[in-house]
């Protein structure tokens, strides 16, 4: 396999984040059924959905839970590029789909 180019990583700045617009939250991801204020900060008191109905778009790329441009051999994986809701769960499911499917290109 070709050694890779250029290689990033993030921190996560939060575990299990509020969805925007998901369960009647705000543009700031507060709902004000279930967060709560403490020493100003927002925090949610309750677990959000851990999956969201796939999109119903007829992309192949616009189902997965990862980007890929596979001619250039360019991938993207994280929850910040899944359809499901954002946190550990969404990350992990990523990487595990874009690791599959580096596999099937690099093998093909």
């Amino acid at each position: 396999m070709p050694s890779a180019i250029y290689l990033q990583a993030q921190r996560w700045g939060s575990a299990l984040p509020a969805p925007i617009g998901v369960e009647g939250r705000d543009e700031n991801g507060r709902s004000a059924a279930t967060t709560v204020d403490i020493l100003g900060v927002g925090y949610e008191c309750a677990l959000p959905p851990l999956v969201f109905a796939r999109p119903t778009l007829p992309s192949v790329a616009r189902s997965r839970d990862f980007a890929a441009v596979d001619e250039m051999k360019l991938f993207y994986a994280g929850d910040f590029c899944s359809s499901r809701s954002p946190g550990f769960e969404a990350a992990a499911l990523s990487g595990r789909g874009a690791a599959q499917h580096i596999a099937q290109v690099m093998l093909h």
